[in-house]
């Protein structure tokens, strides 16, 4: 069985994932989900990576921290369903296109949404 440290390592892992595509091909990234890599684009994206990083870290720290683990599977339940949520807002209004690295995106938090919301220990 499946337990709540095993995804969270997991989870990790695509974060790490994310973060160095971020960090190594940005452009391309952006591409992949319809967008132009700007000079204002340029800008911010480390901070959004900044904030992967924080959470990756949190995420790895969290494992040590806790010992019942159990006790915070609902509440990544939720931090990963925000990221499909705003998504979903995103494409809905216009803001991004859906491509196929969208919907690859929102199968992935989906995956970790119900698997914590459904793992036992």
């Amino acid at each position: 069985m499946i337990s709540v440290k095993f995804l969270l390592r997991i989870l990790t892992g695509f974060l790490v994932l994310f973060t160095l595509g971020g960090v190594f091909y940005p452009g391309e990234m952006m591409k992949s989900f319809g967008m132009r890599y700007t000079k204002e684009a340029a800008a911010i994206v480390p901070f959004a990576l900044m904030g992967q990083l924080f959470l990756i870290i949190l995420t790895l720290q969290i494992i040590n921290w806790i010992k019942d683990l159990s006790k915070v599977k609902m509440t990544y339940s939720f931090i990963t369903f925000m990221p499909f949520c705003l998504n979903v807002y995103q494409a809905v209004t216009g803001v991004v296109p859906l491509t196929i690295a969208f919907y690859f995106e929102q199968a992935i938090w989906l995956t970790f949404v119900i698997s914590f919301y459904i793992v036992k220990k």
